[in-house]
């Protein structure tokens, strides 16, 4: 099947002018001297049937030996787009290998779409893409590979079809730059680049829109005054009121985890939209990290790897902290916060908690008032949201009421912290070592104090990141967004 695009520029040859003159087209062909040729379009439909690949896409057919049209479309690509490469169901043609595509990683592309080249595809997962295999499948139809889901083979439809671009006709889809035609499907936005592949398993009725690697909260209230989604599943930024307002069609607001402190309940609440969190999705994870930030305080684990990689030995002089008989503070007593519990006191610590609102409490953990907290703990390690009572809880005042050596742990919010006050604490011993996960502005910038502080171990909020906590989340956030869309509660 031949494709025939609404406007079309024939280009002889393929480098970076031609790139750059052939972007201001629709589409273009463009070939080589050798023949070959590949079709650059304003848009791609649906190739997976767990995900809904909208925005620009450079269509590439490759024959076996061929990468030229690979380059072409890497030369083209823009950040968020996708591209596919057509290797007419010949498994040696489709692609080229992995280094190309780790080029096209560089540039931050939506995903890329696959016809035949599957032998690629896990390599391919590896790198943190996006892929879609439509086509050739040696596990055979429908059969898991590599724990992700391939489309299966013996379609009734030519690959063409199945993209959306037969007879030159783009499918009815929108596309996530807004440059695509009216959907026929409510729209779902997703404040990130990407989902679980189980969680879009389930969101096949819907029309999923994804707002990029670091969206900002203006580019939130964008995408909702332009595809006015039903639903916004949160993974980075912020939903505010303006973006709530932007979307009339607003129904739910779900989380991507556990913390809603993100998300403007007030104006939800006037709105009628619902907000509801996969809680505990990330527990394990979140607890896991807690504990290694922990260990790492106590241990200088840090601090001790770089000594050893600079040259020194410093076995006679160092000395660590045993937390074996040593008191824990815990400020939180959810899932997180209870699991964690189980697992210092499996190394014999004595926990001590806090939690106002907590429905039960593990046997082995005292529940006690913050003042407790404050004057017992030689550790204090953070698992409640951040709310306006609770803002900069851990403050020169409270710091100063500790124990002097304490060491702090934060895997909630860095709203929490008065990172000032931290920072004078440690210049003067009264906090031997901080492990945070969360920080009060994100990312961090260069500059920042925290990172040229000693008695500090940073890791970039990714407590609640791990291959398991990404399915849980965003399975769990599907579903919450689909019980409220199913059933209006």
């Amino acid at each position: 099947m031949t494709i025939q695009p609404d406007i079309i520029r024939e280009f002889a040859r393929v480098d970076a002018n031609t790139v750059r003159e052939a972007s201001a087209f629709q589409a273009a062909i463009l070939s080589d001297v050798a023949g070959r040729r590949g079709t650059l379009h304003g848009r791609v439909a649906p190739v997976h049937h767990t995900m809904s690949l909208c925005g620009p896409a450079f269509t590439v057919e490759v024959r076996p030996g061929d990468n030229l049209m690979i380059h072409a479309a890497i030369a083209l690509a823009k950040p968020g787009d996708i591209i596919v490469v057509d290797g007419k169901g010949d498994l040696t043609a489709a692609l080229m290998g992995t280094l190309m595509m780790s080029a096209c990683k560089k540039l931050d592309l939506g995903g890329v779409v696959v016809d035949g080249a599957i032998r690629d595809r896990i390599e391919l997962l590896e790198l943190g893409f996006p892929v879609f295999a439509a086509g050739f499948n040696p596990a055979g139809p429908g059969q898991e590979e590599g724990g992700r889901r391939s489309c299966p083979t013996g379609s009734d439809r030519p690959w063409r079809d199945r993209v959306g671009l037969a007879a030159g006709r783009p499918a009815r889809s929108r596309c996530a730059e807004g440059r695509g035609i009216a959907v026929t499907r409510p729209v779902i936005l997703v404040t990130g680049a990407d989902l679980a592949a189980e969680a879009l398993a389930l969101l096949t009725d819907y029309e999923i829109v994804f707002a990029g690697k670091t969206p900002t909260p203006e580019d939130v209230v964008a995408l909702c005054a332009r595809h006015d989604p039903v639903a916004i599943i949160v993974r980075y930024s912020k939903v505010g009121a303006e973006a709530i307002a932007a979307a009339p069609s607003l129904k739910v607001i779900s989380k991507h985890g556990s913390g809603t402190d993100t998300i403007d309940k007030a104006a939800a609440t006037a709105r009628g939209v619902a907000v509801v969190a996969a809680a505990g999705a990330n527990a394990a994870a979140v607890a896991e990290h807690a504990l290694a930030l922990l260990l790492a305080c106590a241990k200088s684990v840090p601090l001790l790897d770089q000594r050893m990689h600079a040259g020194h030995w410093d076995k006679s002089t160092h000395k660590s902290i045993e937390l074996e008989g040593k008191t824990i503070g815990l400020i939180g007593l959810g899932a997180i916060g209870a699991r964690f519990a189980k697992m210092v006191d499996a190394i014999g610590m004595r926990v001590l908690a806090y939690d106002p609102y907590a429905k039960s409490v593990p046997p082995a953990v005292q529940s006690v008032d913050l003042a407790t907290i404050w004057q017992a703990s030689d550790v204090v390690s953070l698992h409640c949201p951040l709310t306006d009572d609770n803002r900069r809880l851990i403050n020169a005042d409270t710091l100063a009421r500790c124990r002097r050596g304490v060491i702090l742990i934060n895997t909630a919010r860095g709203g929490l912290v008065d990172e000032p006050a931290l920072l004078q604490a440690l210049a003067s011993g009264q906090v031997h070592s901080a492990g945070l996960d969360s920080f009060e502005v994100e990312p961090m910038t260069a500059g920042h104090p925290f990172l040229s502080a000693q008695g500090l171990i940073l890791s970039p909020h990714v407590g609640g990141v791990s291959r398991e906590a990404f399915v849980k989340m965003g399975v769990g956030a599907a579903r919450n967004a689909l019980d409220v869309l199913q059933t209006g509660a």
